[in-house]
């Protein structure tokens, strides 16, 4: 149907996309693992901002809560990070043990769950 972005670091280019998520208005989240940060684009692909930049490790994936935070599994000794859309920090966890987050999501209470890579396991908090 279409396809947006392509290799590169500035605004709307993507290095090594490994996660997506959907914010309520349509726009895409791109978590980007080389370039340690989230690009917001616009449903139909045009770039709309950066998000995390030099708050960000080695991200590898997002979720997108109802409230259009942007959890992102930093694979890192503090392994969720959220934010809101607009970008703002509004969430750091650290969670004592874990090797590295690889995925992250939320249940309908609101506990987040992450896939420790380093561990083995999935950690729920």
């Amino acid at each position: 149907m279409r396809k947006f972005g392509t290799f590169g670091i500035g605004n709307g280019p993507l290095s090594s996309p490994f996660g997506i998520g959907l914010l309520s208005n349509g726009d895409i989240a791109v978590c980007e693992r080389t370039t340690a940060r989230v690009s917001i684009f616009h449903y139909q692909g045009n770039f709309v901002r950066h998000v995390g930049v030099d708050q960000l490790l080695r991200p590898y994936h997002l979720f997108v809560d109802s409230d259009d935070n942007i959890l992102v599994a930093n694979n890192t000794t503090n392994p969720i990070r959220g934010f809101k859309a607009d970008g703002t920090l509004v969430k750091n966890i650290s969670i004592t043990g874990h090797k590295g987050a690889v995925g992250v999501c939320m249940d309908p209470e609101g506990r987040i769950i992450t896939a420790d890579y380093g561990n083995s396991c999935i950690f729920v908090v």
